[in-house]
């Protein structure tokens, strides 16, 4: 069926296997029981976050130019003291092990100074980049608020002309069933010029309902981010170090988009508006 990514509603190229209404109704029951997502056991809390931006080697262990892609994964090992006590270790890494990549290779890593695998906190040291620009004076909190309050009314103001637009086609399609239908009420139309049309509308009308929600939803959430990084800003660093696993897996997906692991360090997009805040932070 159809599906939202990034903001935009794309048509999708298989039928929904259940009404979006009845999708959307268990959602909200699980919103309203406090249900969430959680991770089975055995999974880790940065699983599927990072892929790994290494380059597949040949076979003589020369750099080629396709990237590899790889998830970056999570592996516990159990490490035994003396006593016969153990202690659990969490090591992340490049997840191919069916290709060679650069960043699995211990002796090309090695020669860039670099490692092949990283444990918890390293790679919670390397997420840490993220909010490195996130720490800002009183003054500059105060100018972000204005810059973020302007920015979000000219948004309105363009989802707004959209919205209108939506409604209105949404109108004159219900204007084209109810004259089709008279029509084959009539004997003006055959019944399948009829089905045809009234199929093809209904669609239409689904999709614009779809799109409207998602315009609603995305206006709800880039207030929620705002708002959120605005009350972080004064203390990002400490909130993010002192956090749980759990929790600083969500800071960074608020907050940042494709992370990739390459040669040592995290490379990563900001989200909106995120990126605007950012941008007007360097520049004060």
């Amino acid at each position: 069926g159809d599906f939202k990514f990034d903001g935009i509603v794309y048509k999708g190229s298989h039928p929904p296997l259940i009404p979006y209404k009845l999708w959307k109704e268990v959602q909200n029951a699980f919103t309203a029981r406090g249900w969430k997502n959680k991770c089975t056991k055995g999974q880790m809390a940065y699983t599927g976050l990072i892929k790994c931006s290494g380059r597949i080697l040949d076979e003589e262990g020369n750099l080629t130019d396709e990237i590899c892609g790889c998830a970056v994964t999570g592996e516990t090992r159990r490490k035994y003291r003396k006593d016969n006590t153990y202690r659990d270790h969490t090591y992340w890494r490049c997840s191919n092990s069916s290709r060679k990549c650069s960043q699995r290779d211990v002796k090309y890593m090695k020669e860039m100074g670099r490692k092949v695998s990283y444990n918890q906190g390293e790679i919670e040291g390397l997420l840490a980049q993220i909010f490195e620009p996130l720490h800002f004076t009183d003054q500059d909190r105060l100018w972000m608020q204005e810059m973020l309050l302007d920015y979000h009314h000219r948004e309105s103001d363009r989802q707004k002309v959209n919205f209108d637009a939506l409604q209105s086609r949404y109108k004159m399609l219900q204007t084209y069933l109810d004259k089709t239908y008279e029509d084959k009420i009539l004997g003006k139309i055959s019944e399948d010029m009829w089905a045809e049309k009234n199929d093809k509308w209904m669609l239409e009308q689904s999709q614009i309902r779809t799109q409207i929600e998602a315009m609603s939803d995305s206006k709800q959430e880039y207030i929620e981010k705002g708002v959120l990084l605005i009350g972080l800003a004064q203390r990002t660093g400490i909130t993010y170090e002192s956090a749980n696993s759990e929790i600083k897996r969500k800071l960074v997906e608020i907050i940042s988009s494709d992370l990739w692991l390459k040669d040592g360090s995290i490379e990563f997009s900001y989200r909106k508006p995120f990126d605007l805040l950012v941008k007007i932070g360097r520049a004060s």
